[in-house]
């Protein structure tokens, strides 16, 4: 969307779908060591995405 509220072509944007797995990741280990009551910043940092595929 554009500042105005108007939908426009997705030109000169890439985006990966297995991109996913890694923003699904971040996003998850930022909501819950963040956003809740005593926000844990080493614990955010300390988070990381195994990937268990050969």
């Amino acid at each position: 969307m554009t500042d105005s509220g108007s939908w426009r072509l997705a030109r000169n944007v890439s985006f990966c779908v297995w991109d996913m797995q890694v923003l699904a990741f971040e996003r998850d280990a930022y909501v819950s060591t963040m956003l809740c009551r005593q926000p844990n910043v080493d614990a955010w940092l300390a988070r990381t995405l195994r990937s268990d595929a050969e």
